[in-house]
């Protein structure tokens, strides 16, 4: 693995601890979610209000 390759793998893991600290500080998960067409995008469970928010361009679910 060349220079540039483990810089890359330390950004993405960056990204990912924050996501994981973020997600633990407020109670929130970020978990896979069917739209009624079949296709998986991500969505954001909230473990206080038992509530999923689907992160999607178009609004309709």
């Amino acid at each position: 693995m060349n220079n540039q390759d483990d810089n890359r793998k330390i950004e993405v893991q960056m990204v990912i601890n924050l996501i994981e600290v973020m997600c633990k500080k407020n109670n929130i998960s970020l978990v896979p979610y069917r739209l009624k067409n079949g296709t998986y995008v991500t969505s954001v469970y909230d473990h206080l209000e038992d509530v999923t928010y689907v992160l999607t361009k178009n609004k309709e679910v």
